[in-house]
């Protein structure tokens, strides 16, 4: 297995889940425990008939995943300061639940997926913020490790783009049924629904790059509506949603547009798998958002190839120790031997860092850290320690 798409997806569920770790009450040691290097929890929801929806967590071992039928969640997690909401978690065989918080979104979500699912059926779901105990930081260490594994043996992964606004409901039905039909014709109103579709928050998010590239079965799910990614995939690209331009200021359709472009473009090319150099990840991932400025490359590590310098997850890295690991990673991929780095070289390596500085969404700090580490390395390259 690719070290890259370990680490990538390791980084994802780290860094998004910390500021929840003190909204839990539920006893995972109890409850579901697990060994974290070898084990995960999936989500088990079970319709009841008559009675109250029930949901527990189930320890599943990593080698039984690609026998286990299971659905990956891929979403966003919302704003920290936002409304959350109970959520109750039944431990083991206790007939007595435990009360978790969980936001706004994730809870709009598990009731829509629970109205699509029949009394007396038991599903199990792979949602991080509940599967990991966010509470036990060694735990987290070693469960976002295991990320890859767990998207890419998933039956089906599910892209939540959030209840939208009401005004466009009736478009997005329209295309639903319209799709789903067996003359499969288009409505005269679906380019209003695509427009909509890609113009969700979900599409301006680092993190979800890689939950969606590295997934296999998609859907994606707007509201009460659920469609194949490849047919939205084909309307984008037959709608002519705007594509990204190198002087273009990117808008959120123009973001959606590059991770269906990528979905489709990459995973041709590299037959199931992935493998951007550490440039090319940046160029077209970079203009991402984030809450972190190390996420603009954690976040991009699991669809990166041959690592040549010893760029990797460490939450203890500095940004400034992190952008000068990445930087000779770079100039590596530009010029094997930076010691006798000539003219074109150097100017492509000043090309990239201009895009850093220029395009992606870094602090004032981080962008400081950024330019202190490229010049010490101009300098190294124009005056080289023998």
């Amino acid at each position: 297995m690719d070290i890259g798409l370990t680490v990538g997806m390791a980084a994802a569920a780290f860094f998004a889940c910390a500021w929840w770790a003190s909204t839990y009450s539920y006893d995972y040691a109890a409850g579901a425990p697990i060994d974290p290097k070898s084990q995960i929890r999936l989500l088990r929801q079970e319709n009841i008939e008559g009675r109250k929806t029930r949901y527990s967590l189930v320890p599943i071992a990593v080698k039984d995943l690609p026998n286990t039928h299971y659905t990956a969640l891929s979403y966003t997690w919302g704003s920290a300061s936002g409304q959350r909401h109970n959520f109750e978690l039944r431990p083991g065989k206790e007939r007595l639940g435990q009360r978790v918080r969980i936001t706004e979104n994730l809870r709009d979500f598990l009731e829509v997926y629970k109205s699509n699912t029949a009394p007396g059926t038991s599903d199990l779901i792979y949602v991080d913020a509940l599967c990991i105990n966010q509470e036990d930081m060694e735990e987290r260490s070693q469960q976002v490790l295991l990320m890859h594994q767990v998207y890419s043996h998933a039956n089906k992964t599910i892209v939540w783009l959030g209840r939208g606004k009401p005004d466009v409901n009736v478009s997005l039905a329209n295309l639903h049924r319209g799709l789903a039909s067996n003359n499969r014709y288009l409505p005269s109103d679906y380019k209003t629904a695509i427009q909509d579709i890609c113009n969700q928050k979900y599409w301006e998010r680092l993190w979800v790059v890689q939950e969606c590239l590295l997934s296999g079965n998609t859907e994606i799910w707007y509201r009460k509506n659920s469609f194949l990614w490849r047919d939205i995939d084909m309307l984008v690209q037959q709608c002519d949603i705007a594509r990204p331009g190198r002087y273009n200021r990117w808008t959120m359709e123009m973001k959606a547009r590059n991770i269906f472009d990528a979905k489709r473009e990459l995973y041709s090319q590299f037959t199931g798998t992935f493998g951007l150099t550490m440039k090319d990840a940046i160029r077209r991932f970079g203009r991402q958002k984030c809450s972190d400025g190390r996420d603009h490359v954690y976040a991009l590590l699991g669809i990166i190839k041959d690592l040549a310098i010893d760029v990797r997850y460490d939450a203890e890295w500095s940004f400034e120790k992190m952008i000068e690991q990445v930087l000779r990673q770079v100039l590596k991929e530009i010029c094997d031997d930076p010691t006798t780095v000539v003219g074109k070289e150097m100017e492509d390596f000043r090309r990239f860092v201009e895009f850093m500085q220029n395009e992606v969404p870094l602090s004032g700090a981080d962008a400081r850290s950024l330019g202190f580490e490229a010049s010490k390395i101009n300098k190294e390259m124009l005056d080289p320690v023998s």
